[in-house]
């Protein structure tokens, strides 16, 4: 029928649509890890893909995007990956959480420079910052959840605040890493820091105490 065929031929071009802009994005990553975001211009991108400079920008409004679209990515890839393993309790399972992303950053150490570079200025950047925290909030609630159900931490805390609190303090403490240059600190940051946030809710410690008190 006339509709079947133009329902096919609709369905073909989303496909090739999709090839397309598969193609751009792993021309994009290759070429940008191999040699650093800014030594890759689009037209370079778009030669190894055979395609015309604005097939490019119908796909990415920049070259900044691209590294939105990987950064996302990134964060899907660690939620979806995310098995606690080893990790029993829920600080454990926290600091988990948080190596796990910033881990696989560190296997495309190019992007992961141009991401942090460029987040000042893209707003495709900001929005995949925000929406990646947003989803790690989300993630980290459902452990918090999980540690109340198991009496780990008091009945009286607000799970919701809880995670919104984590993911502000794993994005400070990584950001901090960053200013000060990195090097082999932030394990040990994250792992007192978040540390510190499940002994505030710990079931011994009365709701507006300080650690250490009773």
């Amino acid at each position: 029928c006339d509709t079947c065929g133009a329902r096919g031929m609709s369905g073909l071009r989303e496909r090739k649509k999709r090839d397309v802009r598969d193609a751009l994005y792993a021309a994009a990553i290759a070429q940008i890890e191999a040699n650093g975001y800014e030594a890759v211009s689009v037209d370079q991108i778009v030669q190894a893909v055979g395609v015309a400079k604005g097939t490019f920008f119908n796909h990415f409004p920049s070259k900044a995007d691209i590294v939105a679209e990987w950064y996302s990515r990134l964060i899907g890839k660690t939620l979806a990956e995310y098995r606690p393993g080893r990790a029993r309790g829920l600080a454990s399972q926290l600091v988990h959480l948080a190596l796990m992303s910033n881990r696989l950053s560190q296997a495309a150490p190019a992007l992961w420079r141009a991401k942090n570079a460029l987040a000042v200025s893209s707003a495709a950047i900001q929005a995949a910052e925000r929406e990646g925290d947003a989803a790690i909030e989300k993630f980290a609630h459902t452990l918090v959840a999980g540690a109340m159900a198991r009496r780990e931490i008091r009945a009286d805390v607000d799970a919701a605040a809880f995670a919104r609190l984590y993911t502000s303090l794993v994005t400070g403490a990584v950001r901090q890493w960053i200013v000060v240059g990195g090097g082999a600190g932030l394990e040990r940051r994250l792992r007192d820091r978040v540390a510190t946030l499940c002994q505030l809710a710990a079931p011994g410690l009365a709701s507006g105490a300080s650690p250490g008190q009773k």
